[in-house]
């Protein structure tokens, strides 16, 4: 087995994951190499099979193993995936995911011509919006759900994020990378869950990604790799948009110091004195804009990134930024 498609799942949109199983079935291979798919149920309400079979009769059912991961986060269910594939190289769709029908094809090409190279992800990624009434500010800032088009093959093994590295999806990754990953994981060196229910945690593929580079690896972007992201109505939401930020924005540094530890970003802590300037500095700043909701969500990156330190180090932030964390975004 060359390709094991790995989908992990929690309480999908029915009609935006028909969309993934359609594309799957769609994909086009050749006498070189053969797939299968493992679908990672991560404590979904309904069950992923009745979807699957009531929604969408699948031509050939014979590549597709639906698995059970009761133990909630993303993170968790990968390894799942991982553990159980049979492939040589991982391919990630998330539930969301509509891969091009020459996906295979393409990743098994890159593969053989840039053999140093050991995570992929797309170059050309599309987002489709499944909201027919979504506001202009969010149609117009699409890269939020990680949309690019690249017109040239490029690489890296760079230690600092770059337009090099790929993000969560269709990302391809070889499974000795995987396993590697997977044991920093185990050994508690690795602690980010990535989304864990309902809430949106964050880091966890950015592990993934700086581990094979930690490795000596490259990792890169194709644009003969091309993806559609079909967004559902409630992933392009403010409410949903400012917890994504703050969590990505909480969670980066510590992806990368638990990876890089000889190489680690320094730990700036702000006490309440500190939060209270820079807030009061960004809303002098962008006070004429503040209403502006891509303003906004800057300062959800804000937050997020003053919490990043205390996150890194286990520890409580100060009681003010906890105040902000609470009442603005929600988490705990």
């Amino acid at each position: 087995m060359f390709f094991s498609i790995v989908t992990c799942t929690y309480n999908p949109n029915p009609k935006v994951f028909i969309k993934l199983a359609k594309a799957v079935n769609a994909l086009r291979i050749n006498y070189n190499f053969s797939f299968e798919w493992l679908i990672v149920d991560n404590g979904t309400q309904s069950q992923v099979n009745d979807t699957l079979s009531l929604k969408y009769p699948l031509i050939n059912t014979e590549y597709i193993s639906i698995i059970k991961e009761p133990k909630a986060g993303l993170t968790n269910a990968r390894i799942t995936g991982v553990t159980h594939s049979k492939g040589r190289w991982i391919v990630f769709f998330d539930d969301d995911n509509e891969p091009d029908e020459n996906y295979l094809n393409n990743i098994y090409n890159l593969i053989h011509k840039y053999p140093f190279v050991k995570c992929w992800g797309p170059g050309r990624v599309s987002v489709t919006l499944m909201d027919p009434h979504v506001p202009s500010w969010v149609s117009s800032r699409k890269d939020m759900f990680q949309e690019k088009h690249i017109n040239e093959i490029i690489f890296s093994n760079e230690k600092t994020w770059s337009n090099c590295h790929p993000a969560g999806t269709g990302m391809i990754v070889e499974t000795d990378v995987l396993t590697g990953y997977i044991d920093r994981v185990k050994a508690g060196d690795y602690t980010l869950t990535d989304r864990l229910g309902t809430s949106l945690s964050s880091g966890g593929d950015t592990q993934i990604v700086f581990h094979a580079v930690q490795q000596g690896m490259h990792v890169g972007l194709a644009p003969d790799l091309v993806i559609n992201h079909n967004i559902a109505a409630r992933k392009s939401t403010f409410k949903y948009l400012k917890k994504q930020t703050y969590a990505g924005c909480k969670s980066f540094m510590k992806a990368h110091n638990e990876v890089f530890i000889g190489n680690k970003y320094e730990l700036v802590f702000k006490d309440n004195l500190g939060v209270a300037k820079r807030t009061v500095r960004w809303i002098m700043r962008n006070y004429s804009q503040i209403y502006k909701p891509l303003v906004a969500l800057d300062f959800f990156a804000l937050l997020g990134s003053l919490h990043s330190p205390y996150f890194v180090a286990n520890r409580n932030p100060p009681a003010l930024l906890r105040v902000f964390i609470y009442v603005l975004v929600g988490d705990k």
